[in-house]
């Protein structure tokens, strides 16, 4: 996935809270919770998931356009609780 030419998936992972202070990097971990943003036009998707080893991170996905946001967001919630990697690899509609 790329915006405005740079490549925003897999996101780049913070931490925000886990028994180890680690920091992870690719499609790793379980989606746990997706946010689409609040600010009018809703361009950014923040993604939350948890690793094995129960730390829990936070990445963004920025858009040029809000409507794809949405429909990522969608597409995300939809897949709550599986793997980063299974969704990272799921061909998405070329009108993204």
């Amino acid at each position: 996935m790329l915006c405005d030419g740079v490549r925003t998936w897999p996101p780049k992972w913070w931490q925000m809270y886990g028994p180890s202070n680690r920091s992870v990097a690719g499609e790793v971990g379980v989606l746990s919770a997706v946010f689409l943003s609040s600010i009018i036009p809703p361009d950014k998707v923040h993604v939350v998931i948890t690793t094995k080893n129960r730390n829990c991170y936070l990445g963004s996905l920025i858009f040029e356009k809000s409507n794809n946001a949405k429909k990522i967001f969608d597409f995300l919630v939809a897949n709550i609780k599986k793997p980063i990697r299974t969704i990272g690899s799921t061909d998405l509609p070329l009108n993204l």
